[in-house]
């Protein structure tokens, strides 16, 4: 990638690194756009939406993205509130409270067999981080 711009630049063509970095979500002080980061979303959206999708932020395929210690601070919350019996996992109807306020539960079954679990087979804390 840098590579590739570093050619783009040497050869005069700034416009097209400058519609790769746009493509990116870049403005024209090399910010992401607040539309970039915060898509807008329609009122009567649940907040599965938000669930599922994250903030629905763009990740392209074969890219990752990673939470800042704001994001895991808020998850690590959540957990907390939920941890009803405080052995650091969630048992199915924790689980299923915590998910209580959406209209379907977003992790299937398959969440147990790609998550670390407790010892009585419970998505652990380090399991729930995992599956965000």
């Amino acid at each position: 990638f840098l590579f590739l711009n570093t050619l783009f630049i040497q050869r005069g063509r700034h416009e097209t690194t400058w519609t790769i970095l746009r493509k990116f979500g870049y403005d024209d002080t090399l910010e992401l756009t607040d539309d970039y980061l915060y898509p807008p979303m329609n009122k009567n959206q649940y907040l599965s939406d938000l669930c599922v999708c994250f903030c629905r932020l763009r990740v392209s395929v074969g890219c990752t993205t990673e939470l800042n210690h704001l994001g895991h601070q808020f998850l690590q919350k959540l957990f907390d509130k939920y941890d009803e019996d405080k052995d650091s996992a969630l048992s199915p109807a924790e689980l299923k409270n915590l998910f209580s306020v959406l209209p379907y539960m977003p992790w299937g079954p398959e969440v147990y067999s790609k998550v670390p679990l407790s010892d009585d087979n419970y998505i652990s804390q380090h399991g729930y981080f995992c599956q965000w």
